[in-house]
């Protein structure tokens, strides 16, 4: 393997996702970095921060911010004070950001099938802590820069 194999496997993973969200982020005027923001809070435990999310996401500050604005007026999360710290903006989602993040999950989880054709539960054993080694080196990479 070579560090092509990975670069080409990860970019050919999102564009797939991609491909496959564009109807849905179609439906409900979404832009593919809102929809990666719905599914991110979708998933986290707690009201997160956009700082959260920038540093979770490695997606820079002005991206973040408005994107979030821009789900905000939609309609798909709102945006509460820190109840210790009134300079804090907490993010929660909205009842409107379900049937997305559903939609969104069901089509994650047919290129999830998609990618996994013919992989063994041993082959996903090994990838998935070679995965967790590479995610660990690359946040070490990021957070020394």
């Amino acid at each position: 393997m070579n560090e092509n194999d990975v670069m080409a496997t990860s970019f050919l993973m999102k564009r797939l996702f991609e491909r496959r969200s564009r109807a849905l982020l179609d439906a409900y005027q979404l832009r593919m970095i809102e929809l990666d923001i719905l599914l991110f809070l979708s998933h986290s435990q707690g009201a997160l921060t956009a700082t959260d999310i920038i540093k979770a996401k490695h997606i820079s500050k002005v991206h973040v911010s408005k994107s979030i604005e821009r789900l905000h007026r939609q309609g798909f999360l709102t945006l509460y004070e820190d109840a210790e710290d009134r300079r804090i903006l907490r993010i929660q989602l909205l009842p409107k950001a379900d049937t997305v993040v559903e939609q969104a999950n069901q089509i994650r989880s047919q290129c999830r099938d998609d990618m996994l054709s013919g992989v063994t539960e041993e082959e996903l054993t090994c990838l998935g802590a070679v995965l967790r080694k590479i995610a660990r080196n690359i946040d070490d990479a990021l957070k020394a820069e």
